[in-house]
């Protein structure tokens, strides 16, 4: 069993007034991208959406503050992990804390499936998608596990085949940066997913085989 976190130390922390502005301009105008005027977080905070985006902000441009709604911030960051992808910006250094973490066999040809409102996993044949919470709001552990490690009941909210031509899998963040990676011998894998809240988990558990 491997535990990560979505969390690390190097990510930007808003200040208490910065957070009080930015809901204060999302209760009046809603989300940036949307308009709409919920933030689905369960903190009821909007989300600070620093543009341009810090992974895609790589000469080092002002960046401005704006609201966020939970689907725009996952739907962008999905974006965010393809351009980095196809420009070879793997990064150095630690990742920075996001809406979603990827699950792929395959992530030099990954595209992340698009998020949907309401729902935490997002799933094609070639990888998954898993929200977390708002960077803003705390934290998400995530548990990668063997296929006996989580034997209970529970009816898991994703249970699919994965393909994994490379015969491993990588657990990354839309910056496309590695967490961590499990070697398998199938090119395609059984992936199980539980979350402990159905749209801002503060566990998942990622069982693999």
């Amino acid at each position: 069993m491997i535990v990560l976190h979505n969390a690390f130390d190097d990510a930007y922390v808003f200040a208490a007034d910065e957070v009080a502005a930015i809901n204060r301009i999302g209760a009046t105008s809603g989300c940036h991208t949307c308009g709409r005027r919920d933030p689905e977080t369960r903190s009821g905070n909007w989300i600070g959406d620093l543009q341009p985006p810090t992974a895609v902000n790589h000469s080092g441009k002002p960046q401005r503050i704006f609201p966020h709604c939970l689907t725009c911030q996952r739907i962008q960051a999905g974006y965010v992990f393809e351009l980095r992808r196809k420009n070879g910006f793997a990064g150095e250094g630690l990742p920075r804390p996001s809406a979603v973490v990827l699950v792929t066999g395959d992530r030099d040809t990954f595209e992340p499936p698009r998020a949907e409102r309401g729902k935490v996993v997002f799933a094609s044949t070639a990888g998954v998608s898993i929200g977390c919470r708002s960077g803003m709001d705390g934290t998400t552990c995530l548990r990668l596990l063997d296929a006996d490690d989580r034997a209970d009941a529970d009816r898991p909210l994703f249970d699919g085949l994965i393909a994994t031509p490379s015969r491993r899998l990588d657990v990354v963040t839309p910056d496309y940066r590695t967490l961590a990676t499990r070697l398998v011998r199938e090119t395609e894998i059984r992936l199980r997913i539980w979350c402990d809240h159905a749209v801002e988990p503060d566990q998942v558990d990622i069982a693999i085989g």
